[in-house]
C-alpha cells in the first residue's frame, strides 16, 4: 500500500497522491433496501455508522485495479451491492456486512478511471493500480507444476484437491490478491524456492476464502486471510 506523505514527496500532484493512495468518508449513512435507493459510495476507504435494518451501500463503477473498503460500525448489518452489471464473489447480487466487520472488495475486471484521470498514462495506471483475472482454474500439486499468477488481483474459481498456485517474482513491496471461489482448499508458493510465505514454503486459502500476499523482502512473503463474507 502506498503512503501518502512518500507519493506525494516524490513529486507527484495531490490529486495524483490521492488517486494513487485513496481516500476516505466518515460517518456515513446507509440508506434504501435495493440498489435502486442505496447509498452510493465515492471514496475508497468507507466508514458507515449509522443504518436500519434492510438498508445498504452501492460500490463505484467497477474497474480492474480497484479496491474499496467498507467499515460497518452502524449497530446493523448491510447490504453491499455492485453496479448494475457486475457480480461480487463470482456471482453474488449483494453482499452482506455484519456490523463491527470490515471488507475489502477488489475487482478483476474493466479500467483504472482515477490514476487515469490525474494525467498517468494507460501503462502506468496499470502499473500503479494492478491488474486483474477471474476464471482462474488452480492446477498441479508442487511448486513445479502449480498455475503461474501473473495479476495483481486473481480469482481462482475452479480447484480440485491439492492444487495450487504461483506467485509472481518476489520484489520487496509486492502486494498480490488471491481469492478461491473453488471446491477445495488452494496451495499458493512462492515463485522462488528459496522464499518463503509465512516463515513456510507454502501457505494454504480455504474454499471462500481470500488471502493478501505482502513481500516484506525480495525472498519472504507474509498474508493476511479471511473469509469471502
Amino acid at each position: 500500500m502506498a503512503i501518502p506523505s512518500r507519493v506525494l514527496a516524490s513529486g507527484n500532484s495531490p490529486l495524483a497522491t490521492i488517486s494513487i493512495c485513496g481516500d476516505g468518508a466518515t460517518g456515513l449513512v446507509a440508506v434504501g433496501s435495493t440498489i435502486a435507493d442505496a447509498l452510493q459510495l465515492s471514496a475508497v476507504w468507507n466508514t458507515i455508522t449509522t443504518s436500519s435494518s434492510g438498508t445498504g451501500v452501492i460500490l463505484p463503477p467497477t474497474e480492474a485495479g480497484a479496491m474499496i473498503g467498507i467499515r460497518n460500525d452502524s449497530g446493523q448489518t448491510i447490504t453491499v451491492y455492485p453496479k448494475s452489471g457486475s457480480t461480487i464473489n463470482a456471482g453474488a447480487s449483494t453482499l452482506s456486512v455484519a456490523t463491527a466487520k470490515t471488507v475489502i472488495l477488489f475487482a478483476t475486471r474493466a479500467t483504472t478511471s482515477r490514476v487515469l484521470g490525474a494525467g498517468a498514462a494507460q501503462l502506468m495506471t496499470v502499473a500503479i493500480c494492478g491488474d486483474g483475472v477471474d476464471g482462474l482454474t488452480a492446477t498441479g500439486s508442487t511448486r513445479a507444476d502449480a498455475l503461474q499468477l501473473t495479476k495483481v488481483y486473481n480469482s481462482v474459481d475452479t480447484a480440485a484437491a491439492g492444487t495450487g498456485v504461483l506467485l509472481p517474482p518476489t520484489q520487496m513491496g509486492a502486494t498480490i490478491y488471491v481469492a478461491n471461489s473453488g471446491a477445495s482448499a488452494i496451495k499458493v508458493y512462492p515463485y522462488e524456492a528459496a522464499t518463503t510465505v509465512n516463515q513456510t514454503t507454502s501457505a494454504s486459502i480455504a474454499k471462500d476464502h481470500t488471502s493478501i500476499f505482502f513481500a516484506v523482502t525480495n525472498a519472504m512473503w507474509y498474508s493476511i486471510n479471511g473469509t469471502k463474507t
